[in-house]
């Protein structure tokens, strides 16, 4: 009788294992069957890392942002093609041109006494031209004074000849030689002629 008792016993617990193992087997399939929030299934929330979800927009301007202009953008885009123009200075036209003419010293008269004079300074004036192969200078009107380089300066003296407080006045005009049209520029120098105050040498004689 003890024996029929163990045998019934064992049975029984076999049989609450079976039962055990299948509802859990149930509750895992059941489990499977819902979807697991970390698998890859689609998630229309997510919008990113998710098979399905939109792609991120490409940027603009390869790979950078659109509000962020990238080099070679509006900045160098002036500066690299419109050359001297966008500088602001207009393209300078082909042939000669006067670069400077200029008085580089200003003339004076002689001044002092006949017994301490101070001798004058003469003038002397400068210029620069391009694309000419001379250029020749002319004095108080037409005439050639001499022919010089594209560069260079010359002085001349001034004779202070007339009466104390007149004003001697000069013209020089510059003309460019070769190189295409001829240019010319012209400007004046004067100088105010000085009194030379005479001082009688001689002792004054004693009272």
């Amino acid at each position: 009788m003890s024996t029929d008792h163990s045998t019934f016993a064992a049975r029984l617990g076999r049989g609450l294992l079976l039962t055990l193992s299948a509802g859990v087997l149930a509750a895992a399939a059941s489990a499977c069957s819902a979807g697991d929030p970390g698998d890859d299934s689609v998630d229309s929330t997510a919008g990113t890392g998710r098979l399905g979800a939109a792609a991120p927009a490409a940027s603009p301007s390869g790979g950078q942002d659109a509000d962020q202009p990238g080099d070679g953008g509006a900045d160098g885009g002036a500066d690299g093609g419109a050359g001297e123009g966008a500088s602001g200075g207009a393209p300078q036209p082909a042939g000669p041109r006067i670069v400077y003419f200029r008085v580089k010293q200003k003339p004076t008269c002689p001044q002092g006494t006949n017994l301490h004079r101070v001798p004058g300074r003469p003038l002397v004036i400068e210029w620069k031209v391009t694309g000419a192969d001379q250029a020749e200078l002319g004095v108080d009107g037409p005439g050639r004074y001499n022919v010089y380089g594209p560069t260079g300066s010359e002085t001349f003296m001034f004779s202070c000849g007339g009466a104390p407080g007149a004003v001697e006045r000069h013209t020089y005009q510059l003309t460019t030689i070769g190189g295409g049209a001829a240019r010319s520029r012209t400007l004046a120098a004067s100088t105010t002629v000085n009194e030379i105050v005479v001082v009688d040498p001689s002792p004054a004689p004693a009272p």
